[in-house]
């Protein structure tokens, strides 16, 4: 039994979902928001190793779904901010914590 594809042509075709766990998109997303499609498919395929350059729309959805993401990671931290400095001040009796 062979296991192996004799003469196989195919492409790697990754759903939107693995294209957004790709460590190459999500870093060229997060350090430029505003980075063309193009760029990002470049960037993939030479880390990668994977070619998206006939998934270009799936790029750009992956890409939004990364900065939705990162949006509400920011928005989490920002509510975890009271609870914070409660405790600095319950650790820390007499200080009065201000935040400009």
């Amino acid at each position: 039994m062979k296991l192996e594809h004799m003469n196989c042509t195919s492409q790697p075709k990754p759903t939107q979902r693995q294209v957004a766990e790709m460590s190459a998109l999500r870093a060229a997303v997060l350090a430029d928001a505003s980075v063309s499609g193009k760029s990002l498919i470049k960037q993939v395929q030479a880390i990668s190793m994977v070619n998206l350059a006939k998934q270009k729309r799936m790029v750009y959805r992956a890409a939004d779904a990364i900065k939705e993401n990162a949006q509400g990671d920011v928005t989490a931290s920002f509510t975890k901010i009271p609870g914070l400095l409660r405790a600095f001040k319950n650790l820390n009796p007499g200080l009065t914590p201000a935040v400009k």
